[in-house]
């Protein structure tokens, strides 16, 4: 591809935990630590052997509601969990000196240990993108305080490490600053993702920066 766009919301840290595929060695480098990451698949195939149950998941509230918050209580789960064994696991001197705090944070904090390891993926998608000759953007996805307003996913302390490595983004504010308080930037119902309104200003920033850049999509 001409570009690649990394869209970052701010769960990226628990998921890049939760899932266990990498983890940082004591001089903060990027390690490989397993191949594969899909909870849940194999129950959800079996349930869709049951008559009536893929019908239920496409039409049915009571399902979805049952089903997505069976699902969040797990994933809590498997961050505690994450957590718990990064912290195990981990007999660097880093872990010893305290480097790195691997509790599970609230909502608005994130650990040292989930910023430098979100810091590292995206840079490893910037070095492959490098050597292919792609152009690679990251776009904030903001949070929802309010249904009319917005908090960036990227906190400072990761905004400066993908400035040191001079990597592309997208800050929240860049493009909603001035529709804070007006606009509904989330849809008000189910999980709050961002609105038609949002995209559609993501999607006008994104190609704002293409074309300034003098890179056109392929025909």
């Amino acid at each position: 591809p001409d570009v690649v766009v990394l869209a970052f919301f701010a769960n990226d840290f628990e998921d890049n935990m939760k899932s266990g595929l990498f983890g940082l060695d004591s001089k903060i480098r990027l390690v490989e630590k397993k191949y594969e990451h899909i909870p849940g698949v194999h129950i959800q195939n079996f349930i869709y052997r049951i008559p009536l149950m893929q019908w239920l998941s496409e039409n049915s509230y009571f399902y979805s509601l049952f089903f997505n918050s069976t699902w969040k209580y797990f994933k809590l789960k498997f961050a505690e969990q994450a957590a718990v064994q990064a912290t195990a696991n981990d007999k660097t001197p880093a872990a010893s000196t305290s480097r790195f705090e691997f509790a599970v944070p609230t909502s608005a904090t994130h650990s040292d240990y989930q910023t430098e390891l979100a810091a590292a993926l995206i840079e490893r998608v910037q070095r492959f993108c490098t050597n292919k000759g792609i152009r690679f953007i990251v776009v904030d996805i903001p949070m929802m305080p309010s249904l009319y307003h917005f908090s960036s996913s990227m906190p400072p302390a990761l905004r400066a490490k993908l400035d040191m490595a001079h990597i592309d983004y997208i800050a929240s504010e860049s493009f909603l600053q001035k529709f804070d308080g007006v606009a509904e930037m989330h849809v008000p119902h189910g999980y709050n993702h961002i609105s038609e309104f949002t995209h559609t200003l993501i999607a006008e920033e994104l190609g704002r920066r293409i074309l300034l850049s003098g890179v056109t999509a392929r025909q």
